[in-house]
């Protein structure tokens, strides 16, 4: 028997909390702020099969991400590397990642490496009872190429079309990310198995997951407060239901490693998105462009 954990919505207090404080703030980040909160849609109770009712998740406030260990980019590591495994050679999808990895991590160099296969490595598989599926341990890969990160390396993120799993007692992952070796994997595999057959819904979720396992990397948690890219999904259809970008909570967190232009960091993506041709962009494209003309 499943024993569901109970979650509580946070309710406006809580939201202003782990904000954290803007006294301080310029007036112009304080409007930018106090905008993206108003826009921002607080988090739906969790269904029975949905990520916070099997997964205990203390959340992770703006404070308390300034008060914990964080990755910070500096002049002598500075690239974010998406590394293309076992049969990822799609120009057009790997270049797509690129510009959104290039406007989520603005200030940092984004650079697409040449495929590696996965055969030349002794990494662990298992096979999925009653079928001929193949699985690869998400842990043993990203072990495996933290020992051969090029030497100005902020990060690496790993693109394989082969299905993951993060341990023996779990089924299966989307992706996986270690804050500590500042690596991590994700796949295509999941969708595919799923049933998805539109290639642009595949990639509006591989977007996703290329930023959610990225930022893992700079020490972010989980986003237990707003509808967000940092949401965590236990299925294709909860990994469906999150949004392209960041809510305010997280992406407070990352401009506070990048110090980046939160004004700039939305708008640019609103652009990105209006000028790629993928109708499931439409609904963040819409919040997008409510949110920077408001601001504007």
């Amino acid at each position: 028997q499943i024993t569901m954990i109970s979650v509580k919505i946070p309710t406006k207090a809580d939201l202003q909390g782990v904000l954290g404080p803007l006294a301080g703030s310029s007036s112009r980040f304080k409007r930018i702020m106090q905008t993206i909160v108003a826009h921002s849609k607080v988090i739906d109770p969790p269904g029975p099969n949905d990520w916070l009712s099997n997964v205990d998740e203390d959340g992770q406030s703006y404070e308390s991400f300034v008060g914990c260990f964080r990755n910070v980019p500096d002049k002598t590591h500075n690239v974010l590397y998406i590394q293309p495994l076992n049969g990822i050679l799609d120009k057009d999808l790997l270049a797509l990642l690129e510009k959104y990895a290039q406007i989520h991590f603005a200030g940092m160099k984004i650079v697409v490496r040449k495929p590696l296969k996965l055969e030349e490595y002794k990494i662990p598989t298992r096979q999925i009872e009653g079928t001929s599926i193949q699985q690869y341990l998400a842990t043993a890969i990203i072990e495996t190429l933290a020992l051969e990160l090029p030497k100005n390396t902020y990060g690496l993120l790993a693109l394989t079309t082969e299905d993951l799993y993060p341990r023996e007692d779990t089924a299966w992952c989307f992706g996986l990310a270690s804050k500590v070796k500042r690596v991590g994997v994700f796949s295509i595999a999941r969708y595919q198995l799923y049933g998805y057959t539109d290639p642009q819904q595949i990639t509006y979720n591989l977007v996703k997951v290329m930023i959610h396992e990225s930022s893992h990397m700079f020490g972010m948690k989980h986003c237990v407060y707003y509808k967000c890219v940092m949401n965590g999904a236990l299925s294709a259809s909860e990994e469906e239901k999150k949004p392209l970008y960041m809510c305010p909570v997280c992406v407070r967190k990352l401009q506070n490693v990048l110090n980046f232009d939160i004004e700039l960091y939305y708008e640019n993506i609103a652009e990105l998105i209006k000028n790629t041709p993928i109708p499931t962009f439409a609904s963040d494209a819409i919040w997008l462009k409510t949110v920077v003309e408001e601001i504007k």
